[in-house]
């Protein structure tokens, strides 16, 4: 899935309050993910912005973010304060790209989001989602599966071209933090100047390549962070009732 190019992210520009939520596996390979996918896109909204990762992250690429959140973050450039769940404030064909990251499950409304997101996003525009799988936290309106994301976003008038399961790497993820702070550290007593996301960066690249190769794995030891990675474009509006009513017709049934 990586797509090689010539860009350098400008990096020291990231606050270092945002630093936790890039510099760990996770968080990153969410961001990276996302930036892959747009990296020709210009002008981005993110939907659900708390912590600041993905507007720095692509910023740090030389993409104009706006965010988009229920509250204010002040550490956040370009925030706009609205509610996922109604009419966004935003015009129609206004970005090249939207990120939706961990914010579906959130919302009573999403099916009215999806459709929002496909109002203001250009006709060429990308769509990218992230969601958890099977996740029933307090704070959390829906539970997705696999099937159940890809069928709400076609049913909202998207045609997903790329979807991804969390790899079993992730399980990993607190021992290959040691390492690279370890690393790090080193690397420290001989160049002082080093930035911190800088020397964990390359790492964070090849691990998260290599992650993404690898098949899910959700069963015993390994299972850990179970969720998907979703990028799509506008495409036709699916007919759930044409489905709903094959499904009756044979009684409900599977076939």
């Amino acid at each position: 899935m990586r797509i090689d190019d010539n860009r350098i992210p400008d990096l020291r520009k990231i606050p270092r309050k945002v630093f936790f939520h890039l510099g760990w596996l996770h968080g990153f390979q969410e961001a990276y993910v996302a930036y892959r996918h747009l990296k020709d896109a210009q002008s981005i909204l993110i939907v659900g912005e708390t912590s600041g990762r993905d507007s720095y992250y692509l910023r740090s690429y030389g993409k104009w973010t706006v965010a988009m959140d229920i509250v204010a973050h002040h550490h956040i450039p370009d925030l706009v304060l609205g509610d996922a769940n109604y009419s966004w404030p935003f015009v129609s064909q206004s970005f090249d790209a939207i990120v939706m990251s961990e914010v579906l499950e959130h919302l009573y409304n999403d099916i009215l989001a999806v459709k929002e997101a496909r109002r203001v996003l250009k006709d060429v525009g990308t769509l990218f989602v992230t969601v958890p799988f099977y996740d029933d936290s307090i704070f959390h309106a829906r539970l997705h599966s696999p099937r159940t994301i890809q069928t709400m976003l076609q049913v909202a008038g998207f045609r997903i071209h790329y979807f991804y399961e969390r790899g079993r790497l992730l399980k990993l993820a607190n021992v290959i933090e040691k390492v690279m702070a370890l690393h790090y550290r080193i690397r420290r007593l001989s160049d002082k100047t080093l930035d911190q996301l800088e020397s964990y960066h390359p790492l964070l690249v090849r691990i998260a390549d290599w992650n993404l190769k690898q098949p899910p794995m959700y069963r015993g030891l390994l299972r850990a962070y179970p969720g998907g990675y979703i990028a799509c474009k506008k495409g036709p509006f699916l007919d759930f009732n044409e489905i709903q009513g094959e499904w009756f017709k044979v009684g409900g049934k599977a076939r």
